[in-house]
């Protein structure tokens, strides 16, 4: 269901004239108490976002 909660969110931003996607790995991690997910890149490592859920944070990296 993650599989597809992601490739349905690429899919959705669709890019506008002149503009180039790029994708970096990211990895999730869960906060200690299990509420929220920290996303960071490796090969970005000022860029970090979170989020409530999974979904949540999927959504929040794919806009990072």
């Amino acid at each position: 269901a993650t599989g597809n909660t992601a490739k349905q969110l690429l899919k959705s931003r669709a890019l506008k004239q002149g503009e180039i996607r790029l994708s970096y790995p990211a990895i999730l991690k869960p906060e200690p108490d299990g509420k929220a997910f920290v996303v960071n890149f490796p090969d970005l490592p000022e860029a970090l976002t979170s989020g409530d859920d999974l979904e949540d944070a999927l959504a929040e990296a794919a806009d990072c």
